[in-house]
This record gives structure tokens, C-alpha cells and sequence, in this order.
């Protein structure tokens, strides 16, 4: 390397230019070669390599690589779980993503042993709590647009149609083996069916549905609910996946105060009950009542509320109650009287309004009234030539009042055998109806002897007018049935009201200062041994004052009375040519009056069952124990069979000696009265809540006491038995008020 002239001038100075020049050629280095060509050539098995990669080290670190990716938590935002997409995505091949997967599914099937490689197991549905009543739950779906329903459930939501095969598989791997879910869905509106075994299905879904219906008011807003499925003994909680199972923890918790009772059907009826009675008051109470083996007992199944009043009656009582007091309801024996006893035209029309009026039991059935058809307004009258024979035969099937009085005193007089009614009670010592007691004292008597604050026995005598229904067989659906009368049917009265708008009446409405009664009922416990006091004690009412000076208040004021009733009859006058019927019900009782109950000897235990109820009309809680156990009533009060086992006994017995009977809550009722006079007798409209067993009704009735209005009222002389039918014939004739558009 040199510099030489370039003969020339650069910016006016002589120009030069380095020359360089290869001095010589670079001898390469050679390397001797060892050549040993009896060495075979060795064919490579492209598969074998293949096959070896599959279990190669560089595999499973890879799929270790995929496992560690997998995040802490299962619930991950939006932007988190596409951010950890695309990681898979664009890291991985499809071929080590499937790998992976399929890692899992061999570990999940044991067909490989987990300790080779560090995956866990494949991942299982998870949730929250697993509670014993859950037969089977499906995974909490979100909503998804219509098109996209085919989409396998765990993928809904998640899984899109535009996606390529690659992000498919990603997106399965993040929610089917890792569980991952996306809180924005989770959050959204979805769905979580739960199928639930027995009892605690028909628990939950019988009658009003009260638990699910409450847990739905208070956990599930608007355009959320909790659907039933009963194909499938499932519900479906529609809801955010956390509310759904909150839903699912409230009702485990309802369900874990499940109570259940045996009952012994004999201590309820002496005959099988009717299964359609049974799953009747199964809806009303929402409980599960379940027939043993035995066929003597049931079990009684319900949901507790736990109100920490243990005291007090619960769910199981009630039902033992309901079933209880509809059997003595339809043993009650009575007499019936049809007058006309031949009526040509009478048939027994079936009547299907007014269920309301009736007792949950009456309302399983069909009921028809034995009535005359009356001619439709309008229609011809009787030709000129066949009106003698019209009036002939009208003149003979009406008959006057006072027939009727006589007709019915000798019906009454004949003491008819009623034994074979179940319950039936004796009709004696019950007054005969023409010579019957006055349970109040007219002007100038001398106050009645009091014995341990009881008044003596007295028989009242009321006629409560409506429609005389029979039951008829099968739930016939016929309007007209041409059956005669069946003797031995069941049969109620449904309460009948004149229009009230057109009612005059010339007596004086007397002042009530008590806005309303609660009357409370019990029936004495029957015990196997029939020389029990309890088998022959009398049933009790207990009337107890309410003051209302406001529709939305009231307040216990004080004790009415204490009724001990002996004895009952029951008679029904069926009159098919009138408006309406009537029902005659006399009673011997003796009462207690007033606070006089907090100072009489013996019943200490009813002050405790007062103490531990809890009344509180204000609140509409009217709530009670369900027994009254040793009360002490006065022997008199008992019928004549204690009487005489204690005679049989050569026992001296005393009618003031307090004897204890147990009783059983039969129930109450909310009454408002009104009493005014009628034709001088008492006239009292009534309206009645019986609550969930007995429906709610208002009835007239007229008491054979003297009116309130003494102007009116009937004296001495014209107080009698034939003088008190005669009216209420007349009442139901309509001469006295008008039936017309009567309910």
C-alpha cells in the first residue's frame, strides 16, 4: 500500500490516490480424513422421532408452561381473560394446546398416572355449596342472543361462530378445564336449573308457594323470579349467577327447619280418610301429608317458621285441626224437615256460587238445594179452563204457618233416632222446643242463681235463614238433579241476606260500643278410655271483646264470656216453594260472664293459654296454643254419663265439683254484630271471618229472646216455642222482609 500522483489538481492542489497490492495467494490449512467406509449408513424412522416427542421432556415443559398461565382466581374481568386468550393463542400451537387437553382428559379417566407430570386432575363442575336435598344442577347459564341456544351449555356466552378452530379450542381450554369465568357475564342475566328430591319439592311448590314466593320478594328484583317445573321436580332460578346462589342458600336455610309429625288417623275419623281431603288441605297449609304402610297413620310434613314462639301452635297442629273439625263438622246430627213433604215440582238444583261462604272441606264438593221450579217471569197463566185445578193443587201443598208450627213441634217432639250419626249427641236433656228457656231474663225476673260464677244451663234457640244444601255423590256437574233427597247426605247451609238497601226494619239498632269478637272454640280431647271425664265433658266458646276506633287498629278490651255448651241438636227446615230455608240450632249451655273467668276456680290453665297467645288483631296476629290441658269445670256441666259412671262407682258426687277435662284449639272466628227487633224477637245480622279453614260469610239470624228494643220486644205471655217458629216461617215466607234478590 502506497500513495501515488494523480498528475492532476483538486481544489488547486496536486491529487493522490492510495494504491494497494495482493502480495501472493493464502495457503488454506488442510485437515486430514479419516475414512472408514465399512461403516453401514443408519435409516432414520421419521414416526419413531415423532412418536418420542410426544412424552419428550420439551412437551411436558411446555405443557407446564400452558398450567402455570392458569390464574388464581376463577372469575377474571373481561380484558383479563382476552389478554390471557390471546397469550394461549399467539404461545402455543394448536397441537400443544390439544396436547394439554388431552393431558387432562387421561389423568381425568385415570389412564395415566398423575405423578408423571405436574397437571392437576381435569377440572369438574365446582360450585359454591352442595346441599343433601339437590338431586342434580345444571351449570348457571347466561342469556344469549337467539341463534346462539345450540351452543353447548358451558360455552354459552363465551363461544363465538365467527371464531377461528384455534380460538375455539382456547377459549374450552379457559372454561371447561381451567373454570374460568368472565364477571361482566357473571354479573349479567342468566339462569341455574336445581332438580330437589321429595318431601322438599311439594314443600317448597304446594299451595301459595309462600317460602319460594318470599325468597323471591326479597332477593330478585324486577324481571328476575324463581320458576317451577314440576314435569321435572326442578326450579329454575333466573337471576345473576351470585343472586341465583344466594337464592339457593335462603332456601337451604328455609329447608332446614323441615319438621315432620305422625298422626294416628283414628284420633281424626273412625274411617279412612279421603285422599282429596287430604292433598286439599296438603295446598292450604303447604305441607306434604303422606299415608304409612300401615294405613293408620300419616305423616304430616312441613317447613317450620321459626318465630322463637315454640308455644304456639305450628303448621303440623293446624293441619290435625283442619282435619279434626271437618269430620266433627259433618258428624253434628241433625233432623230434617221438608215442607211441603210432597212437592210435585221440587228438584234438587245444583248451586255453585257462594263457595266462599263455605268451610275449606264443603268446598271439595257439589252441592244442590231441593227448591220448586218457580214459573220464568213472564210466562202464560193458566187457562180459564184448568185455574180450578191450578188453585186446587197449590192450596194443597201450602200450608199456614201455624200447620207448619205443629208440624214441626211433633217432628221435634219424636225424639228420632240419630245414633247411627257419628258424634251424634243425645238430644236430651235438651228443653223441648215448645217449653225451651229464655237465656235472658225478661223485665221484673229475679236475677238467676249463680253457681261458682256459672249461670245454670239455659237452651238458646236460634233460626239462621239461607239456602239448605245436600251433597251430592260424584261431583255431579248437572244443574238440575231429579234425585229425591238423600236422608242420610250431608248438608250445610249457606247463609242468604235480604238486600240490605231495601231493608226496613221498626225496631231501634242497638249501640254497640264493641266493634268485633273473636270467638274462640275447643273440642274435647277423646281418649280411649270411655270413662274419661273428657269423653263426656262439654265443648267451650270463648268470646273475647275487641275495640276498633280505627279500620287499621284495634285492641283486646276484655272477656265476653266462657260458654261450656252440653249438648246440641240441629235442625234443618227445608222449604223448596220458599226463598229460603232456615236451620234451627239449640244448644244447653251455661256460661261465665265477664272477668268473672279470671276469679273462678279451675281455670288457671285457660289464663296460661291466654298468657302465652298472641293476639294482636292491630297486626292481624291471632295466633294460639294448640291444646288447653286441665281445665276444672263444675261436674253439672258434663253430660249425665259421668253422672252415672260415678253413681255406678258408688261415688257421692257433687254438681259444683270440678272435674278436669283437656281440650284441643278448634279454631276462631273474627265476628261484627248488629242486633235489632223483629216481630219482637231478637234479629241479628252478623258478619263472620273464619279464616284459612272457614271461609268468610255474614248471616241473619233470629234468636228466640226478646228484641233489644223493649218497645218492641215480646212480654212474658208472648214468649213460646210455637210463637218463635211461627216468626221464622213467616221470615222465610217473606212476610216479614223481603228475600227478593237475595244472595
Amino acid at each position: 500500500m502506497k500513495a501515488e500522483e494523480l498528475g492532476t489538481g483538486i481544489l488547486g492542489k496536486p491529487a493522490q490516490a492510495i494504491v494497494m497490492k495482493n502480495g501472493g495467494r493464502i495457503q488454506r490449512k488442510e485437515f486430514p480424513v479419516d475414512e472408514d467406509l465399512t461403516v453401514p449408513v443408519e435409516h432414520v424412522d421419521l414416526g419413531a422421532i415423532l412418536e418420542k416427542e410426544g412424552s419428550s421432556p420439551e412437551l411436558d415443559e411446555v405443557l407446564q408452561n400452558i398450567e402455570e398461565l392458569k390464574p388464581e382466581h376463577l372469575t377474571v374481568s373481561s380484558r383479563e381473560f382476552d389478554k390471557l386468550k390471546k397469550v394461549l393463542l399467539h404461545g402455543f400451537t394448536a397441537t400443544q394446546l390439544a396436547s394439554y387437553i388431552r393431558r387432562y382428559e387421561l389423568l381425568n379417566n385415570h389412564e395415566i398416572d398423575g405423578s408423571l407430570v405436574d397437571l392437576p386432575t381435569a377440572a369438574q363442575p365446582q360450585y359454591e355449596d352442595v346441599y343433601p336435598w339437590i338431586v342434580s344442577r345444571s351449570q348457571w347459564l347466561p342469556e344469549v342472543r337467539k341463534g346462539e341456544e345450540a351452543i353447548e351449555a358451558g360455552l354459552r356466552g363465551y363461544l363465538l361462530e365467527a371464531m377461528t378452530p384455534k380460538e375455539k379450542l382456547v377459549v374450552r381450554l379457559m372454561r371447561q378445564y381451567w373454570e374460568l369465568s368472565i364477571l361482566e357475564i357473571m354479573a349479567g342475566e342468566g339462569y341455574l336449573d336445581v332438580q330437589i328430591r321429595e318431601p322438599e319439592f311439594s314443600l317448597l311448590t304446594l299451595g301459595t308457594q309462600q317460602w319460594l314466593r318470599e325468597i323471591a320478594r326479597r332477593l330478585l328484583g324486577p324481571g328476575r323470579q324463581i320458576e317451577i317445573i314440576p314435569s321435572e321436580a326442578a326450579i329454575r332460578i333466573v337471576a345473576p349467577k351470585a343472586i341465583a346462589e344466594t337464592v339457593l342458600a335462603e332456601i337451604n336455610g328455609t329447608l332446614q327447619n323441615v319438621q315432620s309429625r305422625i298422626v294416628d288417623i283414628h284420633s281424626i275419623s273412625s274411617s279412612p280418610l279421603d285422599p282429596t281431603l287430604l292433598t286439599e288441605v296438603a295446598r292450604l297449609t303447604n305441607s306434604v301429608i303422606t299415608p304409612l304402610e300401615s294405613r293408620e297413620n300419616i305423616r304430616i310434613t312441613w317447613v317450620n317458621s321459626d318465630d322463637g314462639r315454640p308455644e304456639l301452635e305450628n303448621l303440623g297442629d293446624r293441619v290435625f285441626r283442619l282435619l279434626l273439625t271437618s269430620h266433627q263438622h259433618q258428624s253434628v246430627a241433625n233432623k230434617l224437615l221438608v215442607h211441603p213433604a210432597q212437592h210435585e215440582s221440587a228438584r234438587l238444583v245444583a248451586e255453585y256460587g257462594g263457595k266462599e261462604k263455605l268451610t275449606w272441606s264443603d268446598r271439595l264438593h257439589t252441592w244442590a238445594r231441593w227448591t220448586a221450579a218457580s214459573p220464568a217471569k213472564g210466562a202464560a197463566t193458566p187457562s180459564k179452563k184448568n185455574a180450578s185445578q191450578s188453585e186446587d193443587a197449590v192450596t194443597s201443598s201450602v200450608m199456614s204457618s201455624d200447620d207448619f208450627t205443629r208440624q214441626l213441634a211433633e217432628a221435634l217432639d219424636k225424639d228420632q233416632d240419630v245414633s247411627h250419626l257419628k258424634g251424634a249427641q243425645s238430644s236430651s236433656p235438651i228443653a223441648p222446643l215448645l217449653n225451651m228457656q229464655v237465656d235472658h231474663p225478661l223485665p221484673g225476673d229475679e236475677p238467676a242463681p249463680i253457681s261458682r260464677g256459672w249461670s245454670p244451663e239455659t237452651t238458646k234457640t236460634t233460626a239462621v235463614f239461607g239456602h239448605l244444601l245436600h251433597q251430592q255423590p260424584g261431583g255431579s256437574k248437572q244443574i238440575i238433579l231429579k234425585a229425591p233427597i238423600n236422608q242420610g247426605a250431608h248438608r250445610i247451609l249457606s247463609p242468604a241476606l235480604p238486600p240490605l238497601f231495601k231493608l226496613e226494619l221498626p225496631g231501634k239498632i242497638r249501640p254497640t260500643y264493641l266493634d268485633s269478637t273473636i270467638l274462640m272454640r275447643f273440642l274435647p280431647v277423646l281418649k280411649q278410655d270411655a270413662g274419661n271425664p273428657s269423653q263426656q265433658a262439654p265443648s267451650l266458646e270463648l268470646a273475647i271483646n275487641v275495640r276498633e276506633p280505627r279500620i287499621e287498629e284495634g285492641y283486646i278490651s276484655g272477656i265476653s264470656h266462657l260458654r261450656a255448651i252440653k249438648s246440641s241438636q240441629i235442625t234443618d227446615v227445608s222449604l223448596p216453594d220458599q226463598p229460603v230455608d232456615f236451620r234451627l240450632t239449640q244448644s244447653l249451655a251455661a256460661e261465665l260472664l265477664g272477668d268473672a273467668m279470671f276469679n273462678a276456680p279451675g281455670l288457671s290453665s285457660l289464663q296460661a293459654f291466654l298468657t302465652k297467645s298472641r293476639l294482636e288483631p292491630q297486626n292481624g296476629k291471632l295466633e294460639t296454643p294448640a291444646r288447653l290441658s286441665g281445665v276444672a269445670l263444675p261436674r253439672r256441666l258434663f253430660s249425665p254419663a259421668q253422672d252415672q259412671a260415678a253413681e255406678q262407682e258408688g261415688v257421692n258426687t257433687s254438681a259444683d265439683e270440678l272435674v278436669e277435662a283437656d281440650y284441643i284449639f278448634a279454631g276462631l272466628e273474627v265476628r261484627r254484630a248488629l242486633e235489632t227487633t223483629l216481630d219482637g224477637w231478637k234479629l241479628v245480622y252478623t258478619s263472620i271471618e273464619a279464616g284459612q279453614g272457614g271461609g268468610q260469610r255474614a248471616e241473619l239470624s233470629l234468636e228466640a229472646t226478646p228484641g233489644w228494643d223493649w218497645d218492641l220486644a215480646r212480654k212474658a205471655g208472648d214468649v213460646s216455642g210455637d210463637a218463635f217458629l211461627d216468626s221464622a216461617y213467616k221470615m222465610a215466607e217473606g212476610k216479614l222482609l223481603s228475600w227478593a234478590e237475595s244472595e
